[in-house]
């Protein structure tokens, strides 16, 4: 699994009989992901004020982090909640960066003399 983002806990998720888990190392969502799991979070615009309200979906959120942690849900749900909003605001910016766009300093386009 390729990392896309380590997390240290605030609080360690027993795992019974196993190791604790003191960190999630999280993979890069998918399309098959989402799928799955929903969009974690939904994005609003108050029409008077044009500000912008983010709702985030617990259920959704907790099972696309399992898909993502590759921990199974079941521990996945007794973590910190703080952790969990950590956590779904970066997926909120993972999910809503603009793309990079190229310009001639970082990405020539080749002449077609």
């Amino acid at each position: 699994m390729s990392v896309w983002k380590t997390y240290a806990l605030a609080r360690s998720i027993d795992r019974g009989s196993q190791d604790e888990i003191d960190e999630l190392k999280l993979r890069e969502p998918t399309i098959a992901d989402l799928r799955k799991s929903g969009m974690p979070f939904t994005m609003k615009v108050n029409d008077e004020t044009g500000d912008l309200a983010i709702e985030f979906n617990v259920t959704r959120g907790l099972k696309l982090l399992g898909l993502i942690s590759g921990v199974p849900l079941g521990f996945v749900e007794t973590m910190h909640p703080a952790d969990l909003l950590n956590i779904q605001t970066d997926l909120v910016g993972f999910f809503t960066q603009s793309p990079a766009i190229p310009t001639p300093d970082t990405d020539p386009i080749p002449n077609e003399s």
